[in-house]
Parts: C-alpha cells; structure tokens; sequence
C-alpha cells in the first residue's frame, strides 16, 4: 500500500511513501465487502492472479528465472511450518 501527496506525484514516482508490503500471497480483502458479489469476488480474483502473472513474466523476461516445481513445493513447506509457529506463538505456547 502506497501513500502519495498525488495522482502526479505518483505517475512521476515523487513524494511515495510504502505503508505496507503485503507480497503476492497476500489476501484480497475488498472482496469481503458487504456489496461484492460472489461473482464480483471471484472475477476479483482472477484478476489478481492474471496481474501476478503478467509481473512474473516480465521478471522472467528481466532475467528472474521461474522457479522450479522443487522450488514451489519446498517454499509452501516453509509457509506451513512458518504458520504453525506463528499460531502457536498467537495461542502463547
């Protein structure tokens, strides 16, 4: 999430502060809005997923190899035992 002084200042990436970095795995909440439709939410989602993919083509295209299934497997690993301290740590244990 970003913060601008402006719409200009924005297009000429002046006067930006970061106010919070929620990465790609982050959870869309403005499809928990009481006025979005299921069908709303769900083309919210691949929306989502359409712009990650195009981010991760241009990376590639940038020289940042996909990962590979080894890879992906072993990060969703990670992100689980990671969550289980997290939750084990919320519950005070």
């Amino acid at each position: 999430d970003l913060k601008c002084t402006s719409l200009a200042d924005l297009k000429a990436g002046k006067n930006i502060s970061v106010l919070e970095f929620n990465g790609a795995g982050a959870s869309i909440t403005h499809v928990h809005d009481r006025g979005m439709s299921y069908i709303a939410a769900l083309k919210e989602v691949v929306l989502h997923w359409r712009h990650l993919y195009a981010i991760g083509k241009i990376n590639n295209n940038n020289g940042v190899p996909y990962w590979t299934r080894k890879q992906g497997i072993q990060y969703l690993k990670n992100a689980k035992a990671n969550f289980k301290v997290l939750t084990a740590l919320d519950k005070g244990i």
